[in-house]
């Protein structure tokens, strides 16, 4: 089901322009940020959570969730309070290299449609990262696939894909192709800690695709994971260079959910801690 896109206005130079999204009785325009239930700060309220079969590395556990009801009710109690009356964006991401079963598939499905205004793909940070190409991109699809055929039983709410920018250009027509044969025009790009400027090229590929397969009045794109800039010592500035990614493309900007890489401990002890954002 496709989202409900509406463009407002076009800067006829640069890749900026403003974008009406309808879900349901929601309406948010674009160019926007996204922030978070604990300090909402625009109309759009981003949620996280990291899934894998069996729980390890700071994931939640889908098996536990196939089997245990406390548990199951556990996760749902904590997704509830951080869901707010602004437009939703629940996003997923399997994390793990092996290929879920469907049971698992339909859980993480069903999770996710419950607690978002809009169903999203998940991401696959594991399988992305650590297959080779070509494994990664067929398993990214079988996931992703199988995700939808879940999602299409019983729909209604609009569907962004998501694409992974990790991923050869190569791979990214299968992936957008693949979308469009499932009537989604909407997508969310996870440029997985990269600044959007190193991607330029392969964002410029992405405005092509959306052109030459006629979805330029219809799609919209949410950048998720882009980084942030870091601060150097004694530094009083710092380039916001993940804001930089609303001039390339992105009409939403999400983000960065990329934990860093860190003893499973010492990442433990962080994420503990109330975080904090710009």
């Amino acid at each position: 089901m496709k989202l409900d896109v509406k463009v407002k206005d076009i800067d006829s130079e640069l890749l900026y322009r403003t974008l009406e999204i309808n879900t349901g009785k929601k309406k948010i325009l674009t160019p926007e940020n996204a922030s978070y239930s604990k300090n909402p700060v625009s109309g759009i309220n981003e949620l996280y959570k990291r899934f894998s079969l069996d729980g390890t590395g700071n994931t939640n556990n889908l098996d536990k969730v196939l089997t245990s009801d406390t548990y199951e009710s556990d996760l749902n109690n904590s997704l509830k309070r951080f869901v707010n009356s602004n437009l939703n964006m629940f996003f997923v991401d399997y994390s793990d290299i092996r290929l879920p079963e469907n049971k698992h598939i339909e859980a993480m499905s069903d999770i996710q449609y419950s607690y978002s205004d809009v169903v999203i793909t998940p991401t696959c940070s594991k399988i992305i990262r650590d297959m080779n190409a070509e494994e990664a991109v067929d398993s990214f699809l079988n996931i992703t696939n199988r995700f939808l055929d879940v999602v299409e039983t019983l729909n209604n709410k609009g569907i962004a894909g998501t694409i992974p920018f990790k991923v050869p250009r190569l791979n990214i027509e299968d992936i957008i192709k693949n979308y469009y044969d499932r009537d989604i025009t909407s997508f969310v790009i996870d440029l997985d800690g990269k600044c959007v400027q190193t991607t330029f090229s392969k964002m410029r590929m992405l405005m092509r695709l959306i052109k030459e397969y006629d979805l330029s009045e219809e799609a919209f794109l949410y950048g998720i994971n882009s980084y942030e800039g870091k601060f150097a010592k004694d530094a009083v500035e710092i380039a916001a260079k993940d804001f930089i990614s609303t001039g390339f493309g992105i009409d939403i900007l999400g983000m960065n959910h990329i934990p860093p890489r860190l003893p499973s401990a010492t990442w433990n002890q962080i994420s503990q801690k109330e975080k904090t954002y710009r």
